[in-house]
């Protein structure tokens, strides 16, 4: 999964990097993984989480993903699932790249650079990942998964007035990407009526990071030797918990609490972009080769997320599922010691939407459209399942700055995934 993972990346920012000018890398806070249903309801999934994202969201949800009565011993395998998406820079470019030679040669580099010159003001953004997990409810009642995951997520900004010979290839860029190749055990509990639930969720991972600048010629040729040797590698132990409380029915009111990156170490003078000052910020620590240490991928800070969401039905066949969530709290017993990232606007915070479905509640949908709030900008998305395979899309304006302003990049996600039942 590494090696697809780099892979992936490659093709998709070698073509990508290209005919961009922005100094630096975007300040977003940062998530471990998020599928694409949650994308398209403004990342709202804390308290509906009932399908295979309840792992990346709350792990209580894995209750969830079948009524109680119809859990077999195997419940549900998805495999595998491919996830791809780019931000708008990226999807010009590669329509620009279409009928455009492949070839590295300056001379195709500079007609490229001078087609977009109109999008210069904008970075470049893509994600690539693979999963595969299945669902068990053995003993009965108490459902767990084991799963295996690969996801990277790249930033790319061309440096401004840093290309001193004129030739393309000598263009500087700074490059922040994030490659976590890893496995997932997750426990659940649940009472007779599958109200409450319980989750708690191990998550080994390994992490390949690079933040640092390079020329667009070595990012094109040499893209997956400079992750490996100039860049971090570690391990890490995620671990989430989850709990999730519906009150009396399933169109009745859910509560959902999670929280993620239970603190497994912590990093010392990690600089904080939403507080600017540097702090001991706890959460997933990953240890190993480490050539930055100026780099945020170091740890994956702790994550509390508290949601509530109703479901009421329209008709027979068709319902609404109407969710909020406020991500990123934290805690702080001294003052000193930071669980979670302090600073962050209230905004930022805040994350809403709303799923028209078609079928039971309790069950995996065939149709869903979506659409969401998420950090102050607006998300759609939709699912469409067909025997074995189910395709989700969304689109998301992500909030990529540490102000109170906010800043949107706008950002596409698809993935598809083949499931038994």
């Amino acid at each position: 999964m590494k090696n697809i993972c780099l892979h992936m990346s490659l093709i998709f920012m070698g073509c990508w990097a290209l005919g961009f000018e922005q100094t630096g890398i975007a300040d977003e806070l940062p998530e471990t993984y998020t599928g694409v249903r949650p994308l398209g309801m403004g990342k709202a999934f804390t308290a509906v989480a009932n399908d295979e994202n309840s792992v990346w969201t709350n792990p209580a949800g894995v209750t969830r993903v079948r009524k109680a009565r119809s859990r077999r011993t195997f419940s549900l395998i998805n495999f595998p699932t491919v996830i791809g998406g780019g931000n708008d820079g990226g999807k010009k470019f590669l329509l620009n790249m279409l009928g455009k030679s492949t070839s590295k040669g300056p001379e195709v580099l500079e007609g490229i650079l001078s087609d977009l010159d109109s999008s210069k003001s904008e970075s470049i953004w893509v994600r690539t990942g693979t999963s595969a997990m299945a669902f068990f409810d053995v003993p009965k009642g108490s459902p767990w998964v084991v799963g295996a995951f690969s996801n990277a997520k790249t930033w790319i900004s061309p440096e401004s007035d840093s290309n001193e010979s004129g030739l393309p290839e000598d263009t500087v860029v700074f490059i922040d990407n994030v490659t976590d190749v890893g496995g997932l055990l997750t426990l659940a509990w649940t009472n007779r009526t599958n109200r409450l639930n319980f989750g708690l969720q191990f998550r080994p991972t390994m992490r390949y990071g690079y933040y640092d600048k390079t020329t667009l010629g070595l990012l094109l040729s040499e893209f997956k030797t400079k992750i490996r040797e100039d860049g971090n590698s570690g391990f890490g132990l995620g671990v989430d918990a989850g709990f999730m409380w519906t009150l009396a029915d399933y169109w009745f009111p859910t509560i959902g609490l999670a929280v993620k990156n239970l603190p497994t170490g912590c990093v010392d003078e990690f600089l904080n972009p939403f507080a600017e000052v540097r702090q001991k910020v706890c959460g997933t620590k990953y240890s190993g080769t480490i050539n930055n240490p100026e780099s945020p991928s170091l740890v994956d800070p702790m994550d509390i997320r508290i949601g509530m969401s109703m479901t009421p039905r329209l008709g027979r066949k068709i319902a609404l599922r109407f969710a909020i969530d406020l991500h990123h709290l934290y805690v702080t017993p001294d003052n000193v010691t930071y669980y979670g990232l302090s600073g962050v606007e209230p905004l930022k915070q805040v994350h809403a939407g709303v799923e028209l479905f078609v079928g039971n509640p309790l069950l995996i949908n065939p149709f869903s459209l979506r659409v969401g709030f998420n950090q102050g900008f607006v998300t759609f998305g939709g699912t469409f399942r067909v025997g074995l395979l189910a395709l989700e899309a969304a689109m998301f304006q992500q909030d990529v700055s540490s102000s109170a302003s906010g800043e949107k990049d706008t950002r596409y996600i698809a993935s598809l995934t083949l499931e038994f039942n």
